[in-house]
């Protein structure tokens, strides 16, 4: 993909991020004059049915979502052995972004941010959604609208009652977010390894770093992961004297190992 490209309606103007399954851009669609977020699937893994599938599934599990705080699908389009999924533009960067510019976030700052998420998070769960992939890169903020935030990527959503594209044996999510259940591959995980990585998430946004270490901070993906498994959190209130108790509480039982 190049800046200036053309696919369909769509005009590509700037590569705004890039994961293990494709690209994102941002574009123009050019016979309605509005910006696009668009997510392209890599050209190898459309040629493979099992990522080819699983790109179609985010695709038709944001598009049973419709909810303020889930970011929507407007289009689907397929061109040149590959495929590229269509979504509003949002502005504000992630949230990845905001613990890097400003460090921990207040409470009310966390609240304002996590609160809107769970709720769909709630919503999504109520539909057979399971998001399995919660992380700050994939809650997004609207630059002019303090309040509204999105939750993105349901590249790997878990869709109750549907058969599994993926191994029951394989580890599905982000490494310092990942429940203990997913860590451990199991058969059943539900929407609480949803409600275990905001945990992980409000933990960052306190902090300023995740509970059980990091890849980027140089700690190992057996530490990490020994972590999720064995370890007990810091409490939020040694690392951030702002904290209060009670929050520490509700995060510290976000991340119980158990999930009953």
């Amino acid at each position: 993909m190049k800046k200036g490209q053309q696919i369909d309606n769509y005009i590509l103007s700037e590569r705004i991020g890039s994961g293990g399954m494709g690209e994102v851009w941002r574009a123009r669609h050019t016979l309605l004059d509005r910006w696009v977020a668009v997510k392209i699937i890599f050209q190898q893994l459309y040629e493979n049915p099992t990522f080819r599938e699983r790109f179609v599934r985010e695709a038709q599990a944001i598009a049973t979502l419709e909810h303020p705080n889930i970011i929507s699908a407007y289009d689907l389009v397929g061109f040149d052995d590959t495929m590229m999924l269509v979504m509003p533009y949002i502005d504000g960067g992630s949230v990845t972004e905001l613990i890097k510019t400003q460090g921990p976030l207040s409470e009310t700052r966390t609240l304002q941010i996590a609160l809107p998420i769970l709720e769909a998070l709630n919503y999504a769960h109520r539909r057979g959604v399971i998001h399995r992939d919660v992380k700050p890169s994939n809650i997004l903020l609207a630059k002019d609208q303090r309040d509204r935030v999105f939750l993105v990527d349901f590249g790997i959503a878990k869709m109750v009652g549907k058969e599994t594209i993926t191994s029951a044996r394989t580890m599905m999510g982000t490494i310092e977010y990942m429940s203990p259940e997913q860590i451990k591959a199991s058969k059943s995980i539900d929407h609480r390894a949803d409600v275990y990585s905001v945990g992980c998430v409000m933990f960052e946004m306190l902090a300023g770093r995740t509970p059980f270490g990091s890849i980027d901070a140089g700690d190992t993906e057996f530490s990490i992961m020994k972590g999720h498994l064995e370890r007990a959190p810091t409490p939020l209130t040694q690392l951030n004297v702002k904290v209060s108790h009670a929050l520490n509480t509700i995060v510290t039982k976000a991340l119980a190992k158990d999930p009953d």
